[in-house]
């Protein structure tokens, strides 16, 4: 699965930097089960916090894919 592959290790990456990281979900509608896992992993391990971890422009259809699959609560804030 290269793009989940990619995906990690980016975020392998810019976690080793520290970085602030907003996602810009903007053209998705819809994620992969193995990439909901990634977020929600790196979302929980990232330096600094999910204060640091965030994911921006969430469609409304985005968001309902991401609560019914454990990753957002209904505010859209990523969950721990």
């Amino acid at each position: 699965m290269p793009v989940v592959e990619d995906l990690q290790e980016a975020l392998q990456t810019l976690a080793n930097e520290e970085v602030k990281l907003s996602i810009d979900c903007q053209h998705a509608t819809h994620l992969d089960g193995a990439v909901c896992q990634l977020l929600l992993v790196a979302n929980q391990s990232w330096p600094g916090g999910s204060d640091c971890f965030d994911l921006i422009n969430v469609s409304p259809e985005l968001q309902e894919h991401l609560e019914r699959s454990g990753v957002c609560d209904a505010t859209g804030a990523l969950t721990s």
